[in-house]
């Protein structure tokens, strides 16, 4: 079942999030309004300073006895609350799409665990909506790894024959 926060902020706006994932490391939330995927990990330095790191922007957030402090300025935050959701299996579907989507901006994820066969673009070159950029092996089966962004490749993260994870980065488009 999801869990919904509702942060009210000291002017008096309310922000809806929706956890979608939750690791050992890392959460994942969506804004309920906009559709925003928002990657967070906490890492504790020593007692009362912990860096938070949210879509790959780290902040240094002290806390003290009651009280917080982000980046040496007091957050925005008066209250939050939480609830616990009945989930249905179309919106459990909807999550899961949500989660293989890229939560980097404009990183191709690999959608299944295989064998890179052959990288058909390199840095530089410009793709369009549907280009094949990666053939992957899973199960004696290529599988085509189409782009949904149109731009130019900016980085390559894996070689031909490198053995891949479902949701591991492939590679990175630069919108133009």
């Amino acid at each position: 079942m999801p869990k919904i926060y509702r942060v009210k902020t000291i002017l008096g706006n309310t922000i809806e999030l929706e956890m979608v994932e939750k690791t050992r490391n890392m959460i994942v939330f969506k804004d309920i309004n906009t559709g925003d995927l928002y990657k967070i990990s906490i890492k504790k330095v020593d007692d009362g300073k912990y860096v938070l790191n949210v879509n790959g922007e780290e902040h240094t957030v002290y806390s003290f006895e009651n009280d917080l402090v982000v980046d040496f300025t007091q957050p925005l935050i008066s209250e939050v609350r939480s609830e616990i959701t009945q989930e249905s299996k179309k919106e459990k579907k909807e999550h899961v799409k949500l989660l293989q989507q890229v939560v980097e901006p404009g990183v191709i994820q690999s959608p299944i665990s295989g064998r890179v066969v052959e990288v058909k673009v390199k840095p530089g070159a410009v793709v369009n909506v549907g280009d094949t950029v990666i053939l992957l092996e899973s199960m004696k089966m290529i599988i085509e790894v189409k782009s949904h962004l149109a731009g130019v490749v900016e980085e390559v993260y894996v070689n031909q024959g490198k053995a891949v994870n479902k949701g591991e980065k492939l590679l990175k488009i630069r919108s133009s």
